[in-house]
Order: C-alpha cells, then structure tokens, then sequence
C-alpha cells in the first residue's frame, strides 16, 4: 500500500471547496502553499477570526469560506484531542516574529495574496475589479452592489459609487465585519478602503508632486512615523498622493470632497 503522505508535509495544497460537501459553501479554488518560514509560530497582525476544526483541512475551508481571508495557520489543540487551531488573516504575514506554537504552520492562498499584497510592484496594476490594496470581495455586506443607501443595512455604511461602504470616516473592522467610529493605532491595518471621487484637502503629512505609483503612495502611509490613517490618490495624472494621519470625521465639511473625480480617497481598516 503506498504510505500517504500527511497533510501538514505538504508544500502544495490544491484546494477545491463544493457546497454538496464543504459546509455549504460555493465552489472555490486555490492553491495553498505552506510558508517554510513561518513555522511554529503564530500571528495577531491582521487577524481576522479563530476557529476549531477536525484537521487543516478545515482550517484551509474555513478560509475559503472567508472572501477576506487570504492565509490561515492550523496546529494540533493541545489540550482537545484530535483538535486543530485555526487562525485566518487578511493580508499576507511578512515577518518572521509572532507567537511560539509548535507544530503550528502557515498556509497561503496564491491568488488572494496576489491581489492582497499591497506594497509590491503588484499594486502598479489596479482596475476597479480587481485593486490589491482595498478588498473587492463581499463579506455579507461590504462591497455588494447597491443602487441606494437602504440597500446597505450595516450600521454605518452607506451606497458609495455604486457599493456598500463604511460610511467615509468610519473603520471597516476586519474582525467584526462592521463599521467603528474610530480605530486605536495598535489596531490600524494595512489594508484599505478604497472611496473614488474622493479626498481631503490640505491635511496631508507629505505632498510628492508627481511622487508615481498607488504602490509607493501605499509604502509612503504605511512607513509614516506619524500613524498615517488615510491618504489620497491623483488617478488623473498617478503623480501624486498625500498621506494623513487623520480621517474624513476629523476635518470640516468644507475640507472633504465626494465629487472631485481627479482623485480617490484610501482609508486603512481596523482590526
């Protein structure tokens, strides 16, 4: 008989979720590569939900069943026999240090990162379908087509450009799937809401006349020593982008602009 081989040794993970089998869910398919560096720890940056399953096999459904779930780590529960640990995130986990858990291992799913990563050169290529920095998945609610503000039955969101939104100014909250009047520091995330038409005026930390890419307007608000919570974008001419460490609620009416089409407005999510 030919040994098999265990899940958790596997590097490649093809994965095909169908709704007669997998809890209901629709079919998706990815491919999930294990993170040879990211073994035996765990993570809390963007941390979007835990669960207990019967194996990884679970964890890698669980995520799928998540349209904002973009790598999950499994590890056997010490303490439940038989049990495994689950933890989904939302963007891509770029650093090494996290929490000891032995036997823990982390698994990516390569065509969400691809539009998940947001401070590579992938970024250079957005379309409205498809942006890498804001998510264009629905998660019950968030970005589902709408035609009025009735239609977005979330407690502060709205019908903006044709999607169910956070109402502009208030966090969408990536593990609560709702909108926050305000978001800590410690919980910003480096993922954003994107709002087109739209922006500040005359807030921005920094102002790079023809500074280049959305890429390098994402790097600029994520490495800003002042918590940087928001940021505007020039898609007329890609030339500029200003970088703020406030949001729309904490400027006069005045300063904000929902109807300037020259520019977008990005505002990071909350955990």
């Amino acid at each position: 008989m030919a040994k098999l081989i265990p899940f958790m040794d596997l590097v490649g993970l093809f994965l095909l979720a169908l709704s007669s089998f997998l809890c209901n869910c629709q079919t998706r398919k990815d491919v999930a590569v294990r993170s040879v560096l990211h073994s035996d720890v765990i993570f809390t940056k963007n941390l979007r939900w835990t669960a207990t399953g019967r194996s990884a096999c679970s964890c890698a459904v669980t995520c799928l069943q998540d349209p904002l779930c973009v790598c999950y780590t499994a590890a056997k529960n010490s303490t439940k026999q038989g049990k495994t640990e689950c933890r989904g995130h939302s963007a891509v986990i770029n650093t090494e240090n996290g929490q000891p858990s032995p036997g823990s291992r982390l698994y990516v799913l390569q065509s969400r990162a691809a539009l998940a990563t947001v401070t590579t050169t992938q970024a250079d290529h957005l379309t409205t379908s498809s942006d890498p920095v804001i998510t264009t998945a629905t998660n019950n609610w968030l970005n589902k087509i709408c035609s009025s503000d009735s239609e977005c039955e979330e407690h502060h969101s709205e019908c903006f450009d044709n999607r169910c939104l956070c109402t502009p100014g208030y966090y969408y909250s990536v593990s609560r799937a709702t909108c926050l009047d305000s978001c800590p520091d410690a919980d910003l995330q480096d993922d954003f809401i994107k709002y087109p038409h739209s922006r500040i005026r005359d807030y921005s930390l920094t102002n790079f006349p023809r500074y280049g890419t959305l890429t390098k307007c994402v790097q600029l608000c994520l490495a800003s020593s002042t918590p940087c919570r928001s940021f505007d974008f020039m898609v007329t001419s890609s030339t500029m982008c200003g970088a703020s460490h406030i949001a729309r609620f904490d400027v006069p009416t005045n300063k904000w602009e929902e109807t300037n089409y020259d520019f977008e407005y990005y505002q990071r999510m909350c955990l």
